[in-house]
């Protein structure tokens, strides 16, 4: 669906430690600051690194259960999207479950829309 983007998803790290100094995430807010916009383009250094232990089955009629218990969902909306393209080329794909954790479904259903 996107060959020639990477997309993060990310949470925001901020808190306060046990005595009350406040603390953030080095990475997460210094990627909240890149929000490109008409005028401004921020190019991220990335390394995409190949797994051959974590990837879908070869076989696209082979069924899928994905559980992401709080890991994450970035890496199986990536199989979703890969499945979603097999059929949308007309070719036979198995069934696709994801099964996956939230506090609080208002703030963390991510991508709610595009997996309903």
């Amino acid at each position: 669906s996107h060959p020639n983007t990477v997309h993060v998803c990310a949470a925001l790290v901020r808190y306060k430690t046990s005595t009350g100094r406040a603390a953030e995430g080095v990475c997460t807010t210094w990627l909240e600051k890149m929000v490109p916009s008409e005028t401004n383009e921020f190019k991220l250094p990335v390394f995409v690194r190949r797994n051959q232990g974590f990837r879908l089955p070869r076989r696209t009629q082979t069924p899928v259960i994905m559980v992401g218990p709080g890991t994450g969902i970035a890496p199986f909306r990536g199989f979703i999207q890969d499945r979603a393209a097999v059929i949308q080329n007309g070719r036979e794909c198995g069934a696709n479950v994801l099964f996956f954790g939230c506090r609080h479904e208002k703030m963390d259903y991510l991508y709610e829309e595009e997996l309903k």
